[in-house]
Formats: C-alpha cells, structure tokens, sequence
C-alpha cells in the first residue's frame, strides 16, 4: 500500500494473530512521538544509529530495521511514515501482526519490519 503525502509504500506479509486495537493504535503514536524526538536531537531526519527502532506498548510491538549493511538507509521520515500507513491499513483492514517491507520511492527498498505481540 501507498502512505497518503509520503513517498513510502509497505508491503504486507505472514499475517498472523489478531491484535488489540487500543495497544496498537498507542504503540504507533508513542513510537511516532519517539522518531519525531530523535530528528530533532538530530537536528533533521537522520540514518538511525542502531539501523534499528522498535516500540512496545500493552501486548503490541512495533519493529523496524535497516534493509542491508552496508548502505543502511532507513531513516527518521521513513519510519514515521510507515508507522502512519500500519495505523492506516490496520483501521480499515484489521488489527493483526505481519511482517512487512518498507520501500522509497527516492531510495528503494529501506527497510523491513514487524508489528505483533
């Protein structure tokens, strides 16, 4: 699927158990909240330094990671805007853990990630 106002699509996969809805919905703002924190410490969107990001709330757990080594491209943007487009799929689909692939337009293939318990 396309994010609306963003150049990230997300590609699902391996669908799993159903979710709870409140826990899923406050894990994405609060790791929404957490990335918007780091680009400002970083002071613009930057690479992460760990190539990784995950947030866990109630039952929920987000988790996303740079593609490959050595050209880790996952960015700040990249990840907020894939977790607005989990929050947009799941409303109209289902809450529900997948694995899933996050891809730029600008920059190709980004990133990979999971959202379960």
């Amino acid at each position: 699927m396309r994010v609306p106002n963003s150049d990230i699509s997300l590609i699902f996969r391996n669908y799993g158990a159903l979710l709870y809805q409140t826990d899923v919905s406050l894990c994405l703002l609060e790791g929404m909240s957490d990335l918007f924190a780091m680009a400002v410490r970083q002071k613009g969107n930057g690479f992460f330094i760990s190539n990784k990001f995950s947030k866990i709330y109630g039952q929920a757990n987000v988790a996303m990671t740079s593609y490959s080594a050595p050209a880790f491209r996952l960015k700040a943007g990249h990840a907020v805007n894939a977790l607005r487009g989990l929050g947009l799929f799941m409303s109209m689909y289902g809450y529900f853990a997948a694995d899933f692939d996050i891809f730029s337009a600008q920059d190709g293939h980004v990133g990979v990630g999971l959202v379960g318990k």
